[in-house]
């Protein structure tokens, strides 16, 4: 269901289910790590319009943790070189922050 094309040697290195949210919708889907970019896909209305959001490391300013509701430790905020970005709400949120800041330092990318 949650499928996208991999590009040629990348790899899935890590999957969980998240939500992405944006001024104007919210998703639910899926999240991966893969050996070159962030990926979310998600489902519009009636699971027919599949919707993709994704950030190669090179296009990556800044990752921050932040929190729903001032609460809940459960938000990344993914922070484009042009200054635009993306929320993605997921379990762990600090587990997915070690592994793609240790995965972008160990190949050379800077967040």
């Amino acid at each position: 269901m949650y499928s996208f094309r991999l590009k040629d040697d990348e790899l899935i290195l890590k999957k969980d289910m998240a939500n992405l949210q944006t001024e104007s919708t919210h998703l639910t889907g899926a999240f991966y790590l893969t050996t070159n970019r962030l990926v979310f896909i998600g489902y519009l209305v009636d699971a027919t319009q599949k919707f993709i959001e994704e950030v190669s490391f090179t296009q990556i300013r800044e990752i921050r943790p932040e929190k729903t509701f001032g609460l809940l430790s459960n938000v990344l905020r993914i922070i484009r070189n042009d200054g635009t970005n993306i929320k993605i709400l997921i379990k762990k949120r600090d587990d997915w922050m070690m592994e793609i800041h240790s995965h972008m330092k160990k190949n050379g990318f800077d967040s």
